[in-house]
């Protein structure tokens, strides 16, 4: 499975990534959506400065949002377009510990979840 999921980030660099699994087909287009825009490294907000002067500062943020299956595995991923390729690595593939793995590894890697 690493391989396969690696292979979409060299394929599509540059750009942020949803993997969404086959079989969770009731999944809602808003966690679709969230997921997206969670991922979009480019994406910025604006946190405002002490003073009440029109000071802000625009922060890029490296996200990435993951939807967890009773399993233990997980139905969607998205990452940022940033993401190493390394996010795959030691996740425990079809295990009741795949989510928590791979959670890991996104930390790891320094992506917030």
């Amino acid at each position: 499975m690493s391989a396969k999921l690696t292979s979409a980030l060299v394929d599509i660099p540059q750009r942020p990534l949803v993997f969404i699994g086959s079989d969770c087909p009731h999944l809602p287009m808003n966690e679709i959506e969230n997921s997206i825009c969670a991922a979009d490294s480019a994406s910025s907000y604006s946190k405002d400065v002490i003073g009440g002067n029109d000071n802000s500062e625009s922060v890029s943020r490296n996200r990435s949002m993951i939807c967890p299956a009773v399993d233990g595995g997980y139905v969607l991923l998205s990452l940022p377009s940033t993401c190493p390729l390394e996010i795959f690595d030691n996740v425990e593939w079809s295990t009741e510990n795949t989510c928590t793995s791979q959670i890991a590894a996104l930390k790891k890697a320094g992506l917030e979840v």
